[in-house]
């Protein structure tokens, strides 16, 4: 058994339009304001999601390289 261990992962990078909002927070800046809700919005948001992921004792990165770029 090897010492070393490889972690695989492949990251899917986005952007995706979601709802955000509905926080509860303060609705001014004055030290007596009320908390409420914000509204809710759509907004472009960035998404990173991990589509893969293995470990593993061996690994030959070659071909690695070679499944990836099918060659």
């Amino acid at each position: 058994m090897s010492a070393k261990r490889y972690k695989i992962v492949i990251t899917e990078y986005t952007s995706e339009t979601k709802t955000v909002g509905n926080d509860w927070k303060r609705v001014s800046n004055d030290d007596n304001a009320k908390y409420g809700y914000t509204p809710e919005i759509q907004k472009t948001v960035d998404v990173e999601r991990n589509i893969y992921l293995q470990n593993t004792d061996e690994l030959d990165l070659g071909e690695v390289i070679k499944a990836i770029n099918k060659l």
